[in-house]
């Protein structure tokens, strides 16, 4: 079976830091399918030779790790003189979004279940640094230990990734400077400083990791990635006592020993962090496991409605697409992926839709050359299709309403007027007229005035 008929790329997931990243299906004989990631190895980093071969040696290493707290590392493929990795599917989040969803939606993450997440990822990097190829250690370093790379499996499973290109990605980042971003926070200070790493430089990142679930807040957070980078060279940080109060004093101890600047002072192994984590969580905390994990994934599900990833609605429309030999539709390698496309396939250049549950397409002719777009100069005039009766109606009766009530108003008040104006003419032209001769007789005759009485003459003297 061809390499391009053993995978079916569904959708894409994300771009990751040296990778973009597939849900897909692995097909094999009588019908048999596995959904599986895939990774394809960005241009810039395949570019460079020492990175390929890197990056070839360290997936034969992590194809070697078989562990229930490592995801699996299945193939490594090369198509059109590109590297990709198909992984094993863990049908959950990660744990940098789980932190996210939880702070959203009112949900704490509970001590105990912290605990729970960091002594599996103690059992995944105990079984990687103590493995041997021939009696000799192989010295493995993860180098990236962090919330992005720890996946939380819908049934309660906790499982480190990226094992197979950790190393190879660190080199890169030496030779291309900040093209790598994020997860600065995470680091050691010996790896800050570019200096020599071993396993102790994992633990510092679990207990950073440790750190962010108890506190709810990055030890070394600044503005820049730069200063951030600072801060954890100097390895000065909040203690955890201070930044949450009121818990166990060995679970800040723990803590405070995986972060240690030291790596003298550090836990010199995984096994010594997992014994002082599994011995905190049975004292000071009631314990729990993957039951307990996998029902408070539950709840928080319930609560703010996030599937797990095989679930999720993709955000393109509902389609498959297969890998096939023939060419694409014009245009299609200049669209810049932002991970809710729908027909990316292991080269990402030729993709056809299917119909979900149909078996892979067969490769069909290229598709035909799109024509150039014309501008169009002069557009047609657009004429809307002639209305109903009853719609005409229904569409002019509002604007008869409204003038209607103007129209009665505006009467109304010229009536006012009107009525007001003559009868103040009428009463003044009444006033101005003489009376008519009637009027005078008719109206009774005033009395003439009383002549006042004529006192007497003085009497004679005598």
């Amino acid at each position: 079976m061809s390499l391009q008929s053993r995978y079916t790329i569904l959708r894409k997931i994300a771009d990751g830091g040296t990778a973009e990243i597939f849900l897909a299906k692995q097909h094999g004989a009588h019908g048999f399918e596995k959904s599986v990631v895939l990774k394809r190895i960005f241009t810039a980093f395949y570019a460079d030779p020492q990175f390929r071969h890197m990056l070839v040696d360290e997936a034969h290493i992590a194809m070697s790790l078989s562990h229930s707290n490592i995801v699996q590392v299945l193939d490594l493929g090369e198509v059109d003189g590109r590297y990709f990795l198909a992984l094993e599917l863990v049908d959950g989040w990660t744990l940098d979004r789980t932190l996210k969803r939880a702070q959203a939606a009112g949900v704490p993450f509970a001590p105990a279940l912290a605990l729970y997440v960091t002594a599996e990822v103690c059992r995944a990097l105990a079984y990687a640094h103590a493995k041997t190829r021939n009696g000799q250690p192989l010295g493995i370093v993860h180098r990236d230990v962090s919330p992005h790379n720890v996946l939380l499996s819908a049934e309660g499973e906790v499982k480190l990734t990226d094992f197979g290109i950790a190393k190879a990605e660190n080199k890169k980042e030496q030779s291309l400077g900040n093209m790598i971003k994020g997860k600065i926070s995470f680091m050691s200070p010996e790896q800050a400083s570019g200096g020599k790493l071993d396993a102790r430089s994992d633990l510092f990142s679990l207990g950073t990791m440790l750190y962010v679930m108890i506190t709810r807040r990055l030890p070394f957070d600044a503005a820049t990635d730069y200063e951030a980078l600072m801060l954890v060279k100097s390895g000065d940080y909040l203690p955890p006592e201070t930044a949450r109060p009121g818990l166990n004093p060995e679970l800040y101890r723990v803590i405070r020993k995986a972060m240690s600047k030291s790596p003298d002072e550090r836990y010199q192994k995984a096994e010594e962090m997992l014994v002082d984590v599994e011995q905190v969580m049975r004292l000071a905390f009631r314990p729990v496991g993957q039951t307990e994990l996998q029902r408070w994934l539950a709840d928080l599900s319930a609560k703010d409605g996030v599937p797990p990833l095989t679930r999720e609605t993709p955000p393109a429309a509902d389609a498959v697409v297969a890998v096939n030999g023939a060419g694409r539709p014009a245009g299609a390698a200049s669209a810049k992926s932002k991970g809710d496309e729908s027909g990316l396939v292991l080269d990402l250049d030729d993709a056809i839709e299917m119909k979900p549950g149909s078996p892979p397409p067969r490769p069909h002719a290229p598709y035909p050359e799109a024509a150039p777009t014309e501008v169009m100069k002069h557009p047609p005039h657009m004429t809307p299709p002639p209305a109903r009766p009853h719609e005409e109606i229904e569409s002019v009766l509002p604007w008869y309403r409204r003038r209607a009530g103007i129209a009665v108003a505006a009467i109304g008040l010229v009536l006012v007027l009107v009525v007001t104006a003559k009868a103040f003419t009428t009463g003044k032209r009444k006033s101005e007229e003489p009376a008519p001769p009637g009027a005078a007789a008719a109206a009774p005759a005033e009395p003439p005035p009383v002549a006042a009485p004529t006192p007497p003459p003085p009497p004679p003297p005598v």
